[in-house]
């Protein structure tokens, strides 16, 4: 790939973003601000005790050293900023830095993207040659990341940098750093742990057992288990010293924040509230089903951040949803045991499950987690979307996933000012997306065509067609939640319904999408049969080479 060409886009890319300096943001603008102060000033002991301020520090302690590095700009930019108090503080040096902050650390993002590249290409794994450009050009005016990080304010440009380059490590045979890099990421920000089962199967089945010799079993695990160690004890080993692990883990796993975040996450629980809201309301009025059904002061659709207990349907509680997300993981697990180097298979192939494992195991912790926030949604678009534009599998479910998750996001810049710029993005980079995925985006070769159209069943079409509806019934959810409802008395006496609308209408597809995606790992069901398959065939190949 052409190197001016590259940067050509970086440098486009960071020119419109930069038009966004001075828009709205959220109190993550603040939160980011008050975690520069805390780390300039006070003492590493303090960090993950100080309460000046409400936005108290909690992501982990490497995250935390980033915004001490960056205080060293900050306090010679303006001082004011690293100033620890309980009031906000803003100013034009203040909005420049932060945003520049963003837009410089997602650099590594690009780099990563073309390692990344580069490994899969390397690994044969049905890499589309044409795939370079598009893939850069979307992930450089990726929706999700403009709203995310450049509006909203957040820094997860970088962070997916490092997944990516963790990624490409781990596709190449280099597992030892890539389990470095990927430890280093959950450091950053632990919701990367939504991917972590699918790196452990991995690693132990292509690497801690890739050769069963007992000696080099033992020695790679003591490898792994080092890197690990050595990353977790110089992150955490301050605070385990200071006897604050606890105190820090409280920051960081936040349980008593309730199932799901004020506006709800688009996931299986938005349907699982919409359900119970629904039962209640008919039980009131007409079933009169549940005398002693529960009566909680907490509103699901207050738009507070709080526990609360279902009135009809049973109440989650954070082990339920680490049960769910571990259990829809499992299919992808079993393939990724199956389907790996201790079993003979090729590199392409391992390569391939590989990264459907990542996505699936972030989408699954997305679906099922506690306390998600929409933002997640990114842990498995973005991965879908680089899987997608290598592989040419999967097009129509990636443009579908991607238009609901999104669409999502739109709630997340509230701002009148900011609405239409947010509004036109979105169309402009679905009709790209679209563009990209159906028009320039080649077929693989000429098996995976006839494939493709012999695949292309009865069923398929139809399940196409309610897809392809659904997405056009956004455009009646956009006019009736923007439009319509602000005007009518049930707008203002019902000021969430809008958000819950939306996060039930995209949870729906996603939630659909993902038992697809799921079920598109083949003979997942039958964990037994797969494992002495692959025993006979491991018994075969060893005695030819005897």
């Amino acid at each position: 790939m052409s190197t001016v060409a590259l940067l050509s886009i970086i440098a486009a890319a960071a020119a419109f973003k930069a038009l966004f300096f001075f828009s709205y943001h959220s109190t993550d603008f603040e939160v980011h601000r008050n975690w520069i102060a805390i780390t300039c000033w006070l003492p590493i002991s303090e960090w993950y005790l100080d309460e000046t301020s409400i936005w108290t520090l909690d992501y982990p302690p490497l995250f935390a050293f980033f915004e001490w590095f960056l205080s060293f700009i900050a306090i010679k930019i303006d001082p004011e900023i690293c100033t620890i108090t309980s009031r906000p503080y803003i100013s034009n040096e203040l909005i420049i830095f932060q945003r520049l902050s963003v837009i410089v650390s997602e650099l590594l993002m690009f780099a990563a993207l073309v390692r990344l590249l580069h490994s899969v290409k390397l690994s044969g794994s049905g890499f589309l040659k044409r795939s370079y450009y598009p893939l850069c050009f979307l992930f450089a005016f990726n929706f999700g990341l403009i709203i995310v990080d450049h509006i909203h304010f957040q820094y997860n440009g970088f962070l997916f940098g490092i997944l990516f380059l963790s990624m490409a490590h781990i596709i190449e045979g280099n597992y030892i750093f890539g389990s470095f890099l990927f430890t280093i990421l959950l450091n950053f920000k632990h919701i990367f742990m939504y991917v972590a089962p699918a790196y452990f199967v991995h690693i132990l089945m292509n690497y801690c057992l890739g050769k069963r010799e007992l000696f080099n079993v033992v020695n790679r695990f003591a490898k792994v288990g080092s890197v690990v160690i050595l990353v977790m004890t110089s992150s955490f080993g301050y605070f385990i010293y200071m006897n604050q692990l606890k105190q820090v883990f409280s920051r960081l796993f936040p349980f008593n924040r309730g199932l799901c975040h004020a506006y709800w996450a688009p996931n299986f629980w938005s349907l699982y509230n919409l359900v119970d809201k629904v039962l209640n309301v008919l039980d009131d009025h007409f079933l009169q089903m549940w005398p002693e059904k529960i009566s909680s002061t907490a509103t699901m659709t207050g738009g507070l951040v709080e526990n609360v207990e279902h009135v009809i349907l049973p109440t989650i509680r954070p082990s339920h949803t680490a049960l769910l997300s571990l259990l829809f993981m499992l299919p992808t697990l079993c393939v990724s045991i199956r389907k790996s180097r201790f079993f003979n298979f090729t590199t392409a192939v391992i390569s391939r499950v590989f990264l459907k494992s990542v996505i699936i195991t972030a989408w699954s912790c997305f679906m099922f987690g506690w306390h998600v926030h929409e933002k997640a949604v990114l842990m498995f678009l973005l991965p879908l979307n680089f899987f997608t534009l290598t592989s040419g599998e999967y097009r129509f479910l990636t443009f579908y996933v991607s238009t609901l998750g999104y669409y999502s996001l739109i709630p997340l810049i509230p701002t009148n000012a900011e609405f239409p710029a947010v509004i036109s993005i979105y169309l402009a980079h679905t009709c790209i997306h679209w563009l990209i995925l159906f028009r320039i985006l080649p077929i693989n070769n000429k098996n995976n065509r006839e494939k493709s159209i012999s695949d292309q069943s009865r069923s398929q079409h139809i399940i196409q067609k309610i897809g392809c509806l659904h997405l056009w019934g956004l455009i009646l959810l956009f006019i009736f939640t923007k439009i319509i409802l602000p005007l009518t008395y049930l707008g203002q006496r019902l000021p969430y319904l809008p958000l819950m609308l939306t996060s039930v209408y995209t949870a729906i597809g996603l939630f659909c999408s993902f038992l697809i995606f799921l079920w598109s790992s083949k003979n997942f069901y039958c964990l037994p049969n797969m494992l002495t398959e692959s025993l006979e065939k491991v018994n075969k190949t060893e005695k030819k080479n005897q």
